[in-house]
């Protein structure tokens, strides 16, 4: 299954360079990459038991890294999705 079709937007993508010992991201030079945005707000329980309030989910065929920037935003869910046939087809990303 393709879902390209879907992905009539575009976001701009920057990874993580790299994390600094106070915690300071240095990020790569970011790329422009079709997606599907829509903008909701979402409440998601962290790994420490933290509520997040995310913002946006954006739908995308290459996968982010949780800390990734998406249009500015930081990346804290990864989701795949996947097929009939059990392939992954693309990612769903969920932003704060």
């Amino acid at each position: 299954m393709d879902i390209s079709y879907l992905l009539r937007q575009t976001v701009s993508w920057a990874t993580v360079a790299s994390i600094g010992e106070r915690g300071d991201i240095t990020w790569n030079a970011p790329t422009t990459v079709a997606a599907r945005v829509v903008q909701k707000r979402r409440d998601l329980f962290a790994k420490n038991g933290e509520v997040v309030t995310t913002t946006s989910s954006v739908t995308m065929l290459a996968q982010p890294s949780i800390g990734d920037a998406l249009n500015g935003r930081e990346v804290v869910s990864v989701d795949s999705l996947v097929d009939a046939s059990g392939a992954t087809v693309g990612y769903t990303a969920l932003t704060r």
